[in-house]
């Protein structure tokens, strides 16, 4: 995104409609000069983040 103005309300529009379908969701406004996860990388930080476990899903499997 050109600029930080931008890219502030496109993640609010992104999390307004999710949280709106019923998703909660938050959004993290980074330069994307440090790592957030164990890979560098848009794509590979996005897989690493869709494979942290629901914690809904393994209480539930308890049972």
């Amino acid at each position: 995104m050109p600029t930080y103005e931008l890219s502030a309300a496109l993640a609010e529009a992104i999390v307004g409609v999710s949280n709106g379908a019923g998703v909660r969701t938050t959004a993290l406004l980074t330069d994307m000069n440090q790592v957030l996860a164990s890979s560098a990388g848009n794509a590979v930080e996005v897989r690493e983040a869709g494979a942290v476990p629901d914690r809904r899903i393994s209480q539930s499997s308890s049972v």
